[in-house]
């Protein structure tokens, strides 16, 4: 179990970094291919949101490892919470994410989203076995 946990520690955020490079890939190829109207808004925005996103959640993801490092010595409740509300807001960003790219010209984003969604909730799993 704790082998898990350590391994998934790294494969989570190494999935976000190829969720969002195969999100930038695809905006650009999507791009080149004449998807887009040239009177639409700028591709900056989704790759900058994209971006955004990945980086969002890889703080949370080392704000949670913190918090649950410090409960392992401490008994506090509150960190617990915090560390609850902290994967309670990581989720909703990639639920948000799987959501917002399932179109038929970016649907492969929201496969990779999905993929570190699913990576995320293992996770999730395995710190609830080591902390009850």
């Amino acid at each position: 179990m704790k082998t898990l946990y350590k391994h998934l520690n790294y494969i989570y955020p190494a999935l976000l970094v190829i969720t969002c490079s195969v999100a930038i890939f695809t905006i650009e190829r999507n791009l080149s291919a004449g998807i887009y109207d040239i009177d639409r808004d700028s591709i900056g925005i989704p790759i900058g949101t994209t971006l955004i996103a990945g980086l969002v959640l890889f703080i949370f993801h080392l704000m949670q490892i913190f918090l649950y490092r410090k409960a392992r010595h401490t008994n506090s409740t509150l960190i617990k919470i915090s560390a609850l509300i902290v994967a309670i807001a990581s989720l909703a960003i990639l639920a948000d994410s799987i959501n917002y790219w399932a179109t038929p010209n970016h649907f492969i984003i929201s496969i990779f989203y999905s993929f570190s969604t699913i990576a995320f909730a293992i996770l999730q799993l395995q710190l609830l076995k080591i902390f009850q």
